[in-house]
This record gives C-alpha cells, structure tokens and sequence, in this order.
C-alpha cells in the first residue's frame, strides 16, 4: 500500500505536497 502513497506523493503537485507534507508523513509512518 505505502507504494500507492509513494506515487501518489510524486503525482502531487509541490504545493500541495508542502501543504499536506505533515499529513502524507504520518501516512507513510503508518504504513511503514
């Protein structure tokens, strides 16, 4: 599941990857 995340980061823009930087870590954190 953590590389569906992975590409979904990559697929986001840098601004929105910035703004849910927080949320995404916790995401990977979780599922890691």
């Amino acid at each position: 599941m953590r590389v569906t995340i992975a590409l979904s980061t990559a697929s986001t823009s840098t601004v929105v990857q910035t703004q849910y930087h927080h949320h995404e870590r916790i995401r990977f954190l979780t599922y890691e």
